[in-house]
């Protein structure tokens, strides 16, 4: 994988004013939050090899995370309260899990490291960073006449399609999240006309809504948990396209279950509940069950509660350190999220660059 320019390729940046505009017009307004969020005339290259590759990593982590799964459950309460699911809602989530309640989908963070994909962790109880990675991302290919593999708009409306049978979606986020709320507007869009985006306040205030059989969310089941812990909060609709199990495969702590039953898979971090290596060593990666964005994670290998420690792996591509998020709607890759930092650690002012395969 390479980080270019795209004058290497000898194509031209597109016009600063053109590009930015049709952004807005798909919803994405905050491409230059921060100075830049969205960096237009670079990209990640990514070989037919690698993508190939990522392809079939995807998979394998999805089986990986299946039989994870039914380890977790097989050993109980006990288990599933070392993840961080509260006593309250654990049936709850093991009940969703052997219903099999189909999910939408989820997104794995990878880093490339020379030889393989490696596994950092999987998003599947929120879907923050889509909006971007959709109209934005083919607009650029189509402007700048590179393959970048992309049916996330195609495979969302299919899945909806076959979920909802024509029934009306309520796609929720906070109203003070400007970006989330525009993700959530952009599922609706795919769940059909009668879909609308909600403020996620109105659901949390009635309890329980609502008109809508299906519910969509930009944000992750841990703030039910952490709203009451004590008791399992009425969920507002009777499916939601990201199901109740999702909280047991987003939480860090899974990252655990899934590194000691494949132990010496390339592509996997090694994972463990207490340090690694000795408590001092930068050589690894403390993060908490719940974080997002890098927050609370450190290089460290200093004891906190409700964290895992992941080996650390250095993996720069030409002076930057991107985060390859594979998104995968009903369970096969259907676009990438390409996130970078001038440092180790993923932020919130991380940029986002768009891909080619080539």
């Amino acid at each position: 994988m390479r980080r270019l320019p795209l004058s290497s390729m000898g194509i031209a940046p597109r016009e600063d004013a053109r590009w930015r505009q049709a952004c807005e017009d798909r919803g994405f307004d905050y491409h230059s939050i921060d100075g830049a969020y969205w960096v237009d005339d670079t990209f990640y290259a990514l070989s037919a090899l690698e993508w190939g590759a990522l392809q079939r990593a995807t998979q394998t982590w999805k089986a990986m995370f299946e039989d994870a799964t039914e380890e977790l459950i097989a050993v109980g309460p006990r288990a599933l309260s070392a993840i961080g699911i509260p006593d309250a809602w654990q049936r709850a989530v093991v009940r969703s899990w052997h219903a099999r309640e189909p999910s939408l989908g989820w997104r794995w963070d990878t880093l490339w490291d020379g030889s393989h994909w490696r596994l950092l962790e999987c998003n599947c109880s929120t879907w923050s960073g889509l909006l971007e990675c959709v109209e934005p991302q083919r607009d650029w290919a189509r402007d700048t006449g590179l393959h970048a593999p992309n049916t996330l708009l195609e495979d969302g409306r299919a899945w909806f399609a076959e979920h909802l049978s024509g029934a009306p979606l309520s796609a929720y986020a906070l109203s003070t999240q400007r970006v989330e709320v525009a993700t959530a507007q952009e599922v609706a869009r795919w769940a059909g006309p009668s879909s609308r985006a909600v403020p996620l306040e109105r659901l949390w205030r009635n309890g329980t809504t609502v008109e809508q059989t299906w519910g969509f969310k930009v944000a992750p089941w841990h703030w039910w948990f952490q709203r009451d812990p004590g008791h399992e909060l009425p969920m507002g609709h009777a499916h939601w396209a990201m199901p109740l199990w999702t909280a047991m495969w987003h939480s860090k702590g899974f990252l655990v279950w899934v590194s000691e039953l494949n132990q010496g898979e390339p592509t996997l971090i090694a994972a463990d509940w207490s340090p690694l290596v000795g408590v001092g060593s930068p050589q690894q990666v403390r993060k908490p069950f719940w974080g997002a964005e890098g927050h609370g994670v450190e290089r460290t290998g200093e004891k906190m509660a409700e964290c895992v420690y992941q080996r650390f792996v250095d993996a720069p591509v030409e002076g930057k350190y991107p985060t390859i998020g594979a998104w995968c709607i009903n369970g096969a890759l259907s676009g990438l999220y390409m996130r970078e930092c001038d440092g180790w650690k993923l932020d919130e002012w991380s940029r986002m660059l768009p891909y080619a395969v080539i």
